[in-house]
């Protein structure tokens, strides 16, 4: 991907737990989204973050990657609706 293909696209990632989390998909979900840093321009968001962003990314191996974590603030997102 060129870098001006890699300015163009952009990827929001949710998920809805708060980190740093016991949970094996938060560690998967961390990964991918840095993986797709590599590529293009994403950020993570997340409900909550306790601790410090370089914290969170040693934790998970993720030191070097270009990903952006955002923390949304509260202490729930739904990642399921039923109707």
């Amino acid at each position: 991907m060129s870098s001006k293909n890699k300015e163009e696209v952009k990827i929001a990632y949710v998920h809805p737990r708060s980190y740093p989390s016991q949970e094996v998909n938060a560690l998967q979900a961390m990964q991918m989204a840095a993986a797709f840093s590599e590529i293009c321009d994403t950020e993570i968001f997340v409900p909550r973050v306790n601790g410090s962003l370089h914290e969170l990314k040693n934790r998970y191996g993720i030191l070097e990657s270009p990903l952006k974590i955002r923390s949304m603030g509260f202490n729930y997102v739904p990642d399921r609706i039923l109707m």
